[in-house]
């Protein structure tokens, strides 16, 4: 019940996003908005921050090819 009432969510707010925003930049957007709450997150708990120009630059390229493309397949799904 704790997973299904926020991924039902998640769906019907992807549908009205849809509608102001194309597919990739929608996927993009929600991936940076993910990243943000996880360094907040992190921050708040003390975690340790990468460093470095070669971590953050695995970190961007995983986040493209993983996560937005991943949303993005989900979301031209949604869309139709």
């Amino acid at each position: 019940m704790w997973v299904t009432a926020p991924w039902g969510r998640a769906s019907s707010s992807s549908s009205g996003g849809l509608r102001v925003a194309p597919v990739l930049w929608f996927a993009a957007l929600r991936s940076l908005g993910a990243g943000g709450a996880l360094l907040v997150l992190a921050t708040l708990q003390r975690r340790p921050i990468p460093r470095g120009r070669p971590a953050w630059s695995l970190i961007t390229l995983l986040g493209i090819t993983d996560s937005s493309i991943a949303f993005a397949a989900t979301f031209a799904g949604v869309a139709g």
